[in-house]
């Protein structure tokens, strides 16, 4: 799995690093 700058991902879509984690954490917690 390739590793990608969290700031990337994050001007990509637009949002702040800590709404990013707080969804890979909801994403994590419903599996």
């Amino acid at each position: 799995m390739p590793t990608i700058p969290i700031d990337d991902i994050c001007k990509t879509l637009g949002i702040s690093q800590s709404t990013l984690y707080r969804y890979l954490k909801i994403r994590g917690n419903n599996k």
